[in-house]
This record gives C-alpha cells, sequence and structure tokens, in this order.
C-alpha cells in the first residue's frame, strides 16, 4: 500500500512527512522521488515497455528526482539534506531492482513502479522484501497533481494527501528560498525568489487554483482515498490534525507524531515553526499590499478590490488565457 503526499510547492510537504517518518507502522522513504508522476507524464514511453529495455524505464526515472537518491549513497554526510545519519546504498538498490525487474514475463508500468518503490523501502529499512511490500510506504511528490488520476486508478488500495496552504504564504516562502550548493535542483533558487517572475511570469496563482479544482475532483473521484490536508491546522494545531490523518490513514495514533523526525530521528528543532532550519514566511511581512489584494483576486476570496489590482488582474488573466492557448497548440503538434 502507498501513500503519497503532495501540494504546490512550499506548502509544507515535507513538515507532513517528517511529522509521520516515526510512526511505527510507516516506512516513509529517506527522499523526494516524484517517479509515480514521471510515468504518468511519460506516456508514450510505457508503450515500449513490452521491449524489456531497461534503457527505456531510465529514461522515465530521469524525468524525476529518481537519481536524487544517490546522494544518501555510503552515508555521505556533506551531500545528504539537514546533515542526518542515513544508510542507503543506492547501487545495491538499483542492482535489486533491476534484476527483480528483469525476472518479470511481462513488463508493465505498475508492476514496475512496485517494484521500484518497494526495493527502496526494503534496502533502506534493511527488511525483507516481503515486509516492504506488505507496508505502508510514504513517498513525496512536487506538486504534480495532474498525475494524481494515474496513481490513484493504477494503485488500488493507495491513498493521497494533499496539503493547502495560503498561496500568499506560499509566495513568500518561495521568494525567501535559498539555493543549497549540495542539491542541484535548488541552482533555481537565485533566479525565481521574485514575486513578479512568479506571478507574472510563471502564472503561479492560476496553477494553484487549477490544483484546487483538481484536488477537489479527486476527493470525489476517489471517495475515502484522497484526504486535504490544512496547513495552518497542521503546524498550529498539529494533534487534530494528526489524529485525523491517523483515522485516514486506519492506523492508531502515536505520540511521536507530534514531533518532528527524519530517518527515524528526533530533528535537534521541534519546533514545528523553525523545522529543518526553514522558517515559516508569511506573506504580510514579505509582500506588498497591492501584491497580497492581487493573490486575492485570483483565489477569489473576498475582500475591497482596488481598481489598480482589478486591473493587473484582468491584463494578468488575459496573458494566462494566452499562454494556456499556445501552450495547448504547442502540445498537440508535439503529439502529431
Amino acid at each position: 500500500m502507498f501513500l503519497l503526499i503532495d501540494g504546490f510547492w512550499a506548502s509544507g510537504k515535507s513538515i507532513l512527512k517528517s511529522l509521520l517518518d516515526g510512526h511505527p507502522k510507516l516506512k516513509v522513504s529517506p527522499g523526494q522521488e516524484a517517479v509515480f508522476s514521471a510515468f504518468a507524464r511519460n506516456k508514450k514511453l510505457l508503450k515500449k515497455l513490452s521491449y524489456k529495455d531497461l534503457s527505456i524505464i531510465r529514461k522515465i526515472l530521469s524525468d524525476s528526482y529518481y537519481y536524487d537518491l544517490e546522494r544518501y549513497h555510503l552515508n555521505n554526510h556533506s551531500t545528504v539534506d539537514w546533515k542526518f545519519y542515513v544508510k542507503l546504498n543506492f547501487y545495491q538498490f538499483e542492482t535489486y531492482w533491476t534484476k527483480k525487474i528483469s525476472e518479470l514475463k511481462n513488463w508493465n508500468a505498475i508492476k514496475i513502479i512496485e517494484i521500484i518503490h518497494t526495493s527502496l523501502i526494503k534496502n533502506f529499512y534493511n527488511i525483507t522484501y516481503y515486509e516492504a511490500n506488505k507496508s505502508l510506504k510514504v513517498f513525496m511528490e512536487d506538486n504534480n497533481f495532474e498525475s494524481h488520476f494515474f496513481y490513484l486508478k493504477n494503485f488500488k488500495d493507495s491513498k493521497l494527501i494533499l496539503i493547502s496552504r495560503d498561496f500568499g504564504d506560499v509566495i513568500a516562502s518561495m521568494i525567501n528560498r535559498k539555493k543549497n550548493n549540495n542539491i542541484y535542483h535548488t541552482d533555481k533558487f537565485d533566479e525565481i525568489n521574485n514575486f513578479n517572475y512568479l506571478i507574472y511570469k510563471k502564472f503561479l496563482g492560476f496553477k494553484n487554483e487549477n490544483n484546487k479544482i483538481i484536488a477537489k475532483t479527486l476527493k470525489k473521484k476517489f471517495p475515502g482515498r484522497v484526504y486535504i490536508c490544512d496547513f495552518d491546522k497542521l503546524i498550529f494545531n498539529t494533534e487534530d490534525e494528526m489524529r485525523k490523518i491517523c483515522k485516514f490513514l486506519k492506523i492508531k495514533f502515536n505520540k511521536i507524531l507530534l514531533k518532528n523526525t527524519h530517518f527515524g530521528k528526533l530533528t535537534k528543532r521541534n519546533d514545528k515553526k523553525q523545522i529543518l532550519g526553514k522558517k515559516i514566511f508569511e506573506k504580510k511581512k514579505h509582500l506588498s499590499s497591492a501584491q497580497i489584494k492581487l493573490l486575492n483576486i485570483i483565489e477569489n476570496k473576498e475582500e475591497q478590490i482596488t481598481l489598480v489590482s482589478y486591473i493587473s488582474f484582468i491584463i494578468l488573466k488575459c496573458k494566462y488565457l494566452i499562454y494556456k492557448i499556445f501552450t495547448n497548440v504547442n502540445n498537440r503538434i508535439k503529439r502529431l
């Protein structure tokens, strides 16, 4: 059984993951792989799996964070997030799952995904494949809401938790993100940490609204398998929220769920507002009133709207619609 955690960037996925990490009934992955979504995005390649060629699987995995797991190899503390003791022999893990897949009579995406994820848990926790397979395994995605239809449809016993956070606070957190010299995909943080780029160039406000629509659709389409976790409740009313999550997962509440753990060890900081050494950034402290008003209009929040904010919204909405039309046409051309 799988549990997938997802949410918009800077929505608090890693916070929930760290709270779940210590529960004895859960086996939590050491990284953020986003492998489920990589398979969902590469449907054309899935048709080629019948050739039983590992290079096809590797091409799909290269579209995820799978190879980031290599950083945990041989307990290399200089490249491990949060400087925690991690024991994952990446090459042993990779050899194991490739051998197991090569023994399959017929290759299909679902079985391959199951083997990769179960093998990761087996090797990380040093347990048998059977034990790993029977465990409730926790993995984390990276703002890939469209892929969850594929995930929930094909993995019948799976569950999904989506983190919901005030979008202004999300943007405030994103513009305060710092590059980590040990993680190559954080290089872009130095380029994107400004409001105009995120809102006027990347249209993240509208993408966030699309995510909300997808989340509601998923919850309706897959009843009992999708839980929407409110970030503020998770931080400021942790016990109540974690009890609800336990009920959703059908596991017994444990006090360890109130503490931040990583790789089975307590973090030095157990103040969730300072989790992993990161501050929780709030929009009121980092965004101007005009910026907040614009985000409120995008989110359809009832608030006094200024003419300037409304005009900015109309212009931005038109740019977004043009962007969507261009993107759709471009995608259709690629499919031909």
